[in-house]
């Protein structure tokens, strides 16, 4: 294998999470074709991948391709992969790393990594952004963006004037996940004094090895802007045609995405059809505001089970002894808490803050943790 001179290599800025609200969708369209365009998945075999220093306490990954010698920064989600596969633990590569031990760390890495199975290496222009096997379907996250575009728009042109119609919330991005949130406007539910909920749905993608498609079900509470989750519509492991030794772009695995295409489709008009998934989280709340407890006493019981930070706990506590949606009678139930931990989870990452509202939406499981 020739030396690669890393130092003259322009490597990009980290991936970083992005967020679009309603206002700025059309946005989400060119960020995802920019991510396709410039995207290529590598098939190759572990002796023709290795893991050099940069000589900046980071290491990169080396592919000797078909065309030539390739050099991909990984995302932190890549890394882990990539640490994943071998025999050292993340700790003790860490703490090499930490203690200027980085070349160690990397020839750990290449024996392992020489001796383990053919990879499937998924880019991104100088980045590399999963390392999975051969047979993983990544799911485009483009074609999935368009097909609920298309579900949204068709099941709006059944509905008539009279009834409001659905649309997006919001799209979230991690460097290994996607989020779309879509609210059904034509549906609501009054717990009274103005109280009123609609159904959402969310969908999960991961085109990087991150679990699998989920369409999940939940409700988004209009006085403060709030999502719970409790509840999967469809989901659907990403395992896809196992691919040969090459280099391949989006195009080439299209076809494997037709049968998800149809899957989400399906998935999306289920929820939007029927009520009964969305109904047992609306009695779940209502059942929440008749439950007496201790606030903070509380909070520090779902920190326990839950294993929260502690500046999650103080960052729900904040909120929940901020909240101006709450009526006086709602205090002091398990449904401030509850509506305490949906509000703190705004300030979070895009991950955390899915699973923040899916502790929240969780009733029952809350109900068993204060008893």
């Amino acid at each position: 294998m020739e030396e690669i001179d890393l130092s003259k290599e322009t490597l990009p800025p980290k991936l970083v999470d992005r967020e679009f609200d309603e206002k700025f969708l059309g946005d989400i369209i060119p960020y995802l074709q920019d991510i396709r365009q410039n995207s290529l998945d590598y098939i190759a075999d572990p002796g023709k991948l290795s893991i050099v220093d940069t000589g900046k306490d980071e290491w990169s990954l080396v592919i000797e391709a078909e065309d030539g010698m390739k050099v991909f920064e990984p995302t932190n989600w890549a890394k882990n992969q990539t640490i994943g596969v071998t025999e050292l633990p993340k700790k003790y590569h860490d703490t090499l790393v930490e203690k200027n031990h980085i070349n160690e760390a990397v020839n750990h890495m290449n024996m392992w990594l020489s001796e383990g199975k053919p990879h499937r290496v998924r880019t991104v222009g100088d980045k590399y952004r999963a390392l999975v096997s051969p047979g993983y379907n990544p799911f485009d996250n483009y074609d999935a963006f368009i097909t609920i575009a298309n579900t949204i728009k068709a099941a709006n042109m059944m509905r008539d004037d009279t009834v409001k119609p659905i649309k997006f919330k919001k799209a979230q991005f991690s460097d290994h996940n996607m989020y779309i949130q879509i609210i059904d406007e034509g549906t609501e539910w009054d717990l009274g004094k103005g109280d009123t909920y609609k159904k959402m749905m969310v969908f999960k993608n991961s085109e990087v090895g991150d679990g699998a498609m989920v369409v999940e079900a939940g409700v988004w509470r209009y006085m403060c802007g709030n999502l719970m989750l409790h509840g999967v519509i469809s989901r659907r492991i990403h395992k896809g045609e196992k691919l040969n030794e090459g280099i391949f772009a989006p195009d080439t695995m299209a076809t494997q995405n037709e049968l998800w295409n149809k899957i989400l489709r399906d998935s999306l008009n289920a929820g939007i059809a029927s009520d009964q998934l969305f109904d047992p989280i609306i009695a779940g709340i209502a059942e929440t505001k008749e439950i007496k407890v201790e606030p903070k006493v509380t909070v520090e019981k779902i920190k326990k089970a839950e294993k929260l930070s502690d500046a999650e706990t103080n960052a729900i506590i904040n909120a929940m002894m901020g909240d101006t949606t709450i009526a006086p009678e709602e205090k002091n139930t398990l449904f401030q808490v509850q509506n305490g931990i949906t509000l703190a989870a705004k300030g979070f990452g895009v991950e955390r803050q899915r699973e923040l509202n899916k502790i929240a939406g969780n009733v029952q499981n809350m109900i068993k943790i204060v008893a």
